[in-house]
């Protein structure tokens, strides 16, 4: 009982040592955000276009989740391959419950776990969305964060107006001497 007492001090001891560098970063940044993500069920489609001419097969899918009467409750695009023509799976966030039939073309379905993330909201044109990528990414060694997975564009609102740039984090390396 004690070790197992002493494991969850030690990860809430980690949480909060996340949560308060990053407070004290975000005094510098005012941009980059830490967000709590909850597990969340994603079916996946694999689309391939030009950099930030996505559009098209996001409404293309959303139309068709729509037909069928499966709510949405976000939308996410993570990259795969290629420069000039991208090939990149684009995902749909829907409840546990949803009975995913007659879906055409489902490239998989995930539970996203829940995970700690940072994220960085997207204002610039989508055609530039690399800078965003770099601008997380470098803020990412710069905090002393640990990615946990890849970078993740994720798409909100009604007609998905919304995009924040998230990554999950593990942990935060050793920021002693830091200041």
């Amino acid at each position: 009982m004690i070790k197992n007492w002493i494991k969850t001090l030690k990860e809430k001891h980690q949480l909060i040592s996340v949560s308060l560098r990053f407070l004290e970063s975000y005094q510098e940044s005012g941009q980059v955000y830490l967000l709590e993500r909850n597990a969340e069920k994603i079916v996946w489609f694999v689309a391939e276009s030009n950099p930030g001419k996505f559009g098209n097969h996001f409404r293309q899918r959303k139309r068709e989740l729509e037909r069928l009467n499966i709510p949405i409750n976000n939308g996410y695009l993570r990259y795969l391959s290629g420069k000039e023509s991208i090939k990149a799976q684009i995902g749909f966030g829907v409840s546990d419950d949803v009975e995913i039939e007659g879906l055409s073309e489902i490239d998989s379905i995930e539970i996203m776990p829940p995970c700690l993330c940072i994220a960085l909201p997207y204002n610039s044109p989508v055609t530039e969305i690399q800078k965003g990528y770099a601008q997380l990414m470098n803020y990412t060694m710069e905090h002393g964060l640990i990615p946990a997975g890849p970078i993740i564009e994720w798409y909100r609102g009604e007609n998905f107006e919304d995009l924040d740039l998230l990554m999950p984090v593990a942990r935060i390396s050793n920021m002693e001497g830091r200041s």
